[in-house]
């Protein structure tokens, strides 16, 4: 009979030890990570996901544009007289072969234009 009583007990204990964990917490989890997730790969890929991109700073476009022509039209030759910032552009007065252009290269550093035109005065 102790035999029966402690076998008893102990899968009493056995069972009050386990952790019940509900179920809508680990879907409340899981739907987390898979936000996180499809965030990072949609981000990845290059979707835009509605966040700011990151303004590189006018070093770094300037750096660039250097590099461009450096690589494109190494036979020219290619000076940056000014630069300055306006709107999501960095506007970039140049001499390049002895002429003046300005030259506008996007806040994020993927573009460049020879110039816009301006919708609002």
């Amino acid at each position: 009979m102790v035999d029966k009583e402690t076998r008893e007990l102990e899968t009493e204990s056995n069972v009050s030890e386990e952790i019940k964990i509900p179920v809508r917490y680990v879907f409340a989890v899981l739907a987390v990570v898979v936000i996180i997730g499809l965030f990072f790969v949609l981000k990845n890929v290059g979707i835009e996901t509605g966040f700011a991109t990151k303004d590189i700073g006018e070093s770094e476009a300037r750096a660039k544009l250097v590099n461009f022509f450096e690589t494109q039209i190494p036979e020219s030759t290619f000076e940056i007289s000014s630069s300055a910032k306006e709107g999501n552009f960095y506007i970039f007065e140049t001499l390049i072969d002895g002429e003046s252009s300005p030259l506008w290269i996007t806040a994020d550093g993927k573009y460049m234009a020879v110039g816009i035109i301006p919708l609002e005065s």
